[in-house]
């Protein structure tokens, strides 16, 4: 099985917030239960992963350094999204 990366568009799957962050990143998604995350950076290198417990969750962010990330996300199975967000301290 091969995973489809797509843009976010107007009507977002998944959101975050806030945007820019600091410490930690809201993640909730617009369908059913538990969602699969990937943090990437600029160069395409994973920086963290991990998958929500439910249709909302939080990353901490404090092993991750300022600057500009993608949360690839998506539920198993299904289309990845890419959403860009910065991390500000």
């Amino acid at each position: 099985a091969s995973t489809t990366v797509e843009e976010q568009t107007a009507t977002k799957s998944v959101l975050l917030f806030p945007n820019p962050a600091t410490d930690y990143l809201y993640v909730q998604g617009k369908e059913r239960g538990a969602l699969d995350w990937m943090i990437i950076d600029a160069s395409g290198r994973t920086v963290s992963q991990g998958r929500t417990a439910g249709s909302m969750g939080t990353i901490d962010l404090g092993g991750v350094s300022p600057g500009i990330y993608f949360l690839l996300s998506g539920y198993p199975d299904d289309v990845t999204t890419r959403t860009p967000f910065v991390v500000a301290r």
